[in-house]
């Protein structure tokens, strides 16, 4: 029994440690840590009878903000070596980063590092492999090209600051718009009339929350509060949206529009936004 109580302490020790640290990181409005992004390979290839020759680039997708890398694997075919350059550029069309190296008939590999950009997605990062001085190589040179960046995780901003809904009556909310494509979810805790005998649901008042850009409806959910006094009670009010190149390119403000419920008024209302940066 005694053995049961300690790993029940540590586990509610350890459950308590990163609740703390999560609501840490949501309070302050920051990013959660984020992992490696799943890194993306391409071949290449320049020299005769190659199409651009001289010179060649691939083309990357990454989040406003992070840094990236580029890891090069390069062979040249022929007896004698060449001299080539590797750049990568940003989506702002400056290099951020160069290198001169000489392909020999071994295999090798050079990875070049580059501070982030605060474009993101679109228009992408470029990884070019070119002759040394602009000159087509005399021979083939060839290898492949692995463009990789840290996810930067998802930011969160919230809780807001309270308001109240009153009954039936709609709230309009003005939120940080959305400067570049990712993922985007809401959700958000209220408190409700107290339970009596005059038909009030147990679970609370359910809200309706809609998520607009300019005066169009991008998504909208009606559910329960996160916070709903019977914790099984579903659906809890959750919005789920994609923010893409598209809506970005579209402009107009991003707003909340909440809506009250029939049954009764809301008080002490308060939403969360959770965006990922991520390129469609």
């Amino acid at each position: 029994m005694k053995h049961l109580k300690n790993n029940f302490r540590k586990s509610l020790a350890f459950t308590l440690a990163t609740a703390l640290t999560i609501s840490i990181f949501q309070f302050l409005g920051v990013q959660t840590p984020g992992a490696l992004a799943a890194s993306l390979t391409k071949d290449f290839s320049i020299g005769p009878g190659v199409a651009g020759g001289a010179s060649t680039s691939r083309f990357f997708a990454a989040p406003a903000g992070v840094r990236v890398a580029a890891k090069v694997t390069y062979r040249r075919d022929g007896a004698t070596d060449i001299p080539i350059t590797i750049e990568i550029e940003d989506p702002d069309g400056h290099i951020a980063a160069t290198i001169d190296k000489t392909a020999s008939g071994v295999e090798q590999n050079v990875t070049l590092n580059a501070s982030s950009s605060a474009r993101g997605c679109n228009p992408p990062w470029k990884v070019r492999v070119k002759g040394r001085n602009g000159q087509t190589p005399p021979a083939k040179v060839s290898g492949n090209i692995t463009f990789s960046f840290t996810d930067p995780g998802a930011t969160v901003s919230g809780p807001s600051q309270a308001f109240g809904v009153t009954q039936g009556n709609t709230v309009p909310r003005g939120i940080a718009d959305f400067t570049s494509p990712g993922n985007v979810k809401i959700t958000a805790t209220w408190n409700s009339p107290v339970i009596n005998s005059g038909g009030v649901d147990p679970a609370g008042l359910k809200l309706t929350f809609r998520l607009l850009q300019g005066n169009t409806v991008r998504a909208q959910s009606t559910g329960y509060a996160h916070n709903a006094l019977l914790g099984n009670a579903n659906p809890k009010m959750t919005i789920n949206y994609g923010v893409t190149s598209a809506n970005i390119s579209a402009g107009g403000d991003w707003k909340l529009i909440v809506v009250g419920s029939p049954n009764g008024d809301a008080s002490d209302v308060k939403f969360t936004i959770s965006f990922t940066s991520k390129c469609q």
